[in-house]
C-alpha cells in the first residue's frame, strides 16, 4: 500500500498511475480516495494521476489538521513523488481544500475544477453558499450520537431517487461494504473545518482558469449557490449534469469526464 509519512506524522495513503501532466484528485468529506476509480481509468491514458485518501478517510491515518496544515501536507506529498504543475480535481471538501492549495501554492497549479464544491459552505443571509448553520449542526449531532449508522443514510442522501435506481449505484453500495469507515473525530473536525471556513476572498483573487461541475439536483451545492458564484467569477466555466445529485462524477463518469477532458485540452 503506498504509504507517504509527512512531517504532521500522517501517514498519507494515495494511488498513482499513468504518465504526462498530474491530475490530482481531492475526495469530499466521509468519502475517500477510491470514489474517483473511474476517473483514474479514463484519464491516466493520457495524464498522471494522483488520488488521496484525506486525513482519516480511507487509509490515511488521522491527527487533527488545519486546512492550512493539510494543504501543507499535499505539498510535501507532491515534492515526495516528484510532481508540479498539476491540475486540482476536487469533490465537495476537497474542492476547498484544492482551492486554499492553489491560493497558497499558485506556481505549482495549472487549473482546478471543483465538483459539487464552494468557497464557504455554510450559507448566510447575505452569502447565499451551502448549508444553514442549523443543518450543520443537526449532522454533527447525528456524527456524535448515531456514528456510523447515520453515514449510510447521509451517502444515500447525496444521490437523487432515479441515482439510487441505477445499476451503478446497486454496484456502489456493494463496493462500500468491504471499505473502512472514516474515523469518527476525524469527520467531527472535517465538519468544523467546513463550518468555519471562508474562502470567497481567496476565490476572487485566483487568476488561474476553474471549473465548477455541479449535478443540478445537489442539495449542498444547490442551483442559487452556484448563480451567486457565476456572478463572482464571469471567466470561470460552469457546468450542471442533469438529474444529478452531489456525485456526478460517479453515475454520470462518462458525461463528467468528457467535461474535464475538454477544460484539459484548452489553451
Amino acid at each position: 500500500m503506498p504509504i507517504i509519512v509527512t512531517e504532521k506524522d500522517v501517514s498519507w495513503h494515495y494511488d498513482l498511475s499513468g504518465k504526462g501532466e498530474c491530475l490530482l484528485f481531492l475526495h469530499g468529506w466521509a468519502s475517500n480516495g477510491r470514489a474517483f476509480a473511474q476517473q483514474a481509468e479514463f484519464f491516466s491514458s493520457r495524464y498522471q494521476t494522483l488520488i488521496l485518501d484525506l486525513p482519516g478517510h480511507g487509509e490515511t491515518s488521522w491527527q487533527p489538521l488545519s486546512l492550512d496544515e493539510i494543504v501543507l501536507d499535499i505539498n510535501f506529498i507532491l515534492q515526495k513523488l516528484h510532481l508540479a504543475n498539476v491540475t486540482m480535481i476536487g469533490s465537495s471538501m476537497g474542492g476547498m481544500i484544492g482551492l486554499k492549495f492553489c491560493a497558497t501554492f499558485a506556481e505549482k497549479v495549472q487549473r482546478l475544477v471543483m465538483i459539487g464544491s464552494l468557497p464557504k459552505f455554510c450559507r448566510t443571509s447575505q452569502i447565499p453558499l451551502g448549508l444553514h448553520k442549523a443543518q450543520f449542526q443537526k449532522l454533527k449531532d447525528q456524527v456524535q450520537n448515531q456514528y456510523p449508522n447515520i453515514l449510510e443514510i447521509f451517502f444515500r442522501s447525496l444521490f437523487t431517487i432515479e441515482e439510487r435506481e441505477t445499476a451503478k449505484f446497486r454496484w456502489l453500495q456493494q463496493f462500500r461494504q468491504n471499505e473502512r469507515i472514516p474515523q469518527q473525530q476525524a469527520l467531527l473536525d472535517f465538519l468544523g473545518l467546513l463550518e468555519g471556513e471562508d474562502l470567497l476572498p481567496v476565490l476572487k483573487n485566483i487568476s488561474l482558469p476553474i471549473q465548477f461541475i455541479s449535478g443540478h439536483e445537489d442539495y449542498i451545492c444547490p442551483p442559487d449557490s452556484v448563480a451567486f458564484l457565476k456572478a463572482l467569477m464571469p471567466t470561470a466555466e460552469f457546468h450542471f449534469i442533469a438529474q444529478s445529485g452531489h456525485f456526478p462524477f460517479i453515475i454520470r463518469s462518462a458525461e463528467f469526464n468528457i467535461l474535464v477532458q475538454e477544460f484539459l485540452l484548452k489553451k
